[in-house]
C-alpha cells in the first residue's frame, strides 16, 4: 500500500492506468459469487486513488467476463474494466491504444465461432456473460 501511495504521488497529475488480477471494484452482474473475486483491501486502495486523483482506468481480471463500470472517485471518473478471457466465454482479448490524450479499448473476439458457442453453452445460464456492445469499443479520456 505504501508503494502504491508513493508511486501515485510521484507521478503528480499525469494519468495512471492500473492493472490488477483481482477486482478493486465489483462487476455489474449480481451473481451470488461476485464478491469472491474482490481484493480484500480494495477500499484502502480506492482511498489511495481518491487521495491522488490521477487514476483514469483500472483493468481487472479473474472474473473472466467483459464488464465496464465508470465510477466517480472524488470528482474524477475512473473506468473499471473487467477483462475477458481466452479460456471462458466470451473468448477474446482487449486491444489498448494509447495516445497522449486517450486510451482506446477494443474487444477482439477470437475468430473461432464454434469454440465460442461451445464455451457459451458449456454450462447452463452462461448467456449472462455476453458483453454489452457498448463495451466492445470505447475511449477513456486521460
Amino acid at each position: 500500500m505504501e508503494r502504491l501511495d508513493r508511486s501515485l504521488a510521484e507521478v503528480g497529475d499525469r494519468p495512471v492506468i492500473v492493472f490488477s488480477h483481482q477486482l478493486l471494484h465489483p462487476w455489474a452482474n449480481p451473481r451470488r459469487w461476485r464478491n469472491l473475486y474482490t481484493t480484500a483491501n480494495s477500499e484502502a486502495v480506492l482511498d489511495i486513488f481518491a487521495r491522488h486523483g490521477n487514476v483514469r482506468a483500472v483493468f481487472q481480471g479473474h472474473a473472466h467476463v467483459l464488464d465496464v463500470r465508470e465510477v466517480i472517485v472524488v470528482d474524477k471518473p475512473i473506468r473499471f474494466v473487467v477483462t475477458p478471457s481466452l479460456i471462458q466465454y466470451p473468448l477474446g482479448w482487449l486491444l489498448l491504444t494509447l495516445t497522449a490524450e486517450t486510451l482506446r479499448v477494443q474487444y477482439r473476439p477470437l475468430p473461432l465461432p464454434e469454440l465460442a458457442e461451445h464455451s457459451r453453452t458449456a454450462s447452463i445460464g452462461s448467456d449472462w456473460r455476453t458483453p454489452d456492445p457498448a463495451w466492445q469499443d470505447f475511449t477513456v479520456k486521460l
